[in-house]
């Protein structure tokens, strides 16, 4: 009698021992694994249905409109007049009408506003070359 309660409390035990690390592996697979294999297939269908006009943003945050396609590549309008050229796997995600960021590729002054239409900020101007412009340091001491 006492037999054969030990051998029934060992096979449960040794059934619950291989039951846990197999319910562990079938529980990562439907929370990390399955998911991550999902998002990746609807990423590379978003980059496959990419047509020409469409605005898109890449996996480095860039945003533009699409010129022109390739099998492998795809030429981003990023600027008026600015195109750059991405392998099409780069596409993260097409842009909705609705969202903020193709509203804003749409802005045609998207850009840093100049001073000057042909002058970058920081650069001198004529009021600076006027002035005498570049001076340099007095020698001696009292210039280190």
């Amino acid at each position: 009698m006492f037999f054969a309660a030990t051998a029934t409390t060992s096979q449960s035990s040794s059934i619950t021992t291989l039951l846990f690390p197999l319910l562990l592996v079938v529980g990562a697979y439907f929370l990390f694994i399955r998911p991550r294999s999902q998002q990746m297939k609807r990423t590379q269908a978003q980059a496959r249905d990419v047509s020409v006009g469409d605005r898109v943003m890449t996996t480095s945050g860039m945003l533009g409109r699409v010129v022109r396609l390739n099998e492998e590549t795809v030429m981003l309008e990023i600027a008026p007049d600015i195109e750059v050229s991405f392998v099409r796997r780069a596409i993260s995600r097409k842009l909705d009408e609705s969202d903020p960021a193709a509203q804003e590729i749409d802005n045609a002054d998207g850009g840093l506003p100049l001073a000057h239409e042909d002058e970058l900020p920081g650069t001198t101007d004529e009021a600076d070359s006027e002035a005498g412009g570049h001076q340099e340091p007095e020698e001696g001491p009292e210039a280190r």
